[in-house]
Formats: structure tokens, sequence, C-alpha cells
């Protein structure tokens, strides 16, 4: 009897993630969205700042950079701010509050630029 090979493929970006031998399937990645935030951390960042600071510590390029970026913001690892544009790590604590409220909050920072202006 021929043995059947089961795929499974990764729920984010589609990839065939495994065959039925159950062994990974491709090259293994050589950054994580983990790795991105560590590289933040405390600092505050524009994107290209964000971006050449992950070119120089990480030797990441420009488009695994911006690949990992987006799915960080989907994750609520980070965020950018409205008023400055840089990017920001998001703490756990926040990632509670701002999945609660979202928006709300973002109309209050524009509210209060504006009338700060």
């Amino acid at each position: 009897m021929a043995k059947e090979r089961m795929m499974a493929t990764c729920l984010v970006c589609g990839a065939i993630t495994r065959t039925g031998d159950a062994r990974p399937v491709g090259r293994p990645r050589k950054h994580s969205v983990e790795d991105l935030a560590d590289c933040l951390g405390s600092h505050e960042l524009t994107s290209g700042e964000f971006r050449q600071r992950a070119e120089a510590t990480l030797d990441m390029s420009r488009a695994t950079f911006y690949r990992l970026l987006e799915r960080g913001r989907r994750e609520w690892l980070f965020r950018q701010r409205l008023a400055d544009g840089k990017w920001i790590a998001v703490s756990k604590s926040q990632k509670v509050a701002k999945a609660s409220s979202g928006l709300p909050d973002q109309l209050s920072e524009l509210a209060d630029k504006a009338l700060h202006e």
C-alpha cells in the first residue's frame, strides 16, 4: 500500500510547512518577528531608522524587514504612532487595552493633537 502524504500550510502566508513525514519543507527562516521586536526594544524609530537598525544588527534584507514589520503590527508586537510616525513596542497590557478600544483611542490622539497645535 502506498503511504498517503498529508500537507500542512501556514495559516498566515499559505506556505507548505510539512508533509506526511513531519519534516519541515524548505529552508528554515533566518529571522522572526520576535527578532524584529527585540531589535526595536524601547527605541522610538521611524520606518527608515528601524529598517537601518534591523539591517545593521540582524543583517536583515529590506523585503524581510517589511514582511516582518507588517506581521508584527498585525500581532500587536509594535505599532506606529499617528502623531510622528515612529514605531514603538507594545506591552502586553497595552495589547489588551488597545484590542478592546481600538479606533476611539486613535481619534482621541488626533483630537488632542489638533487642540494643541
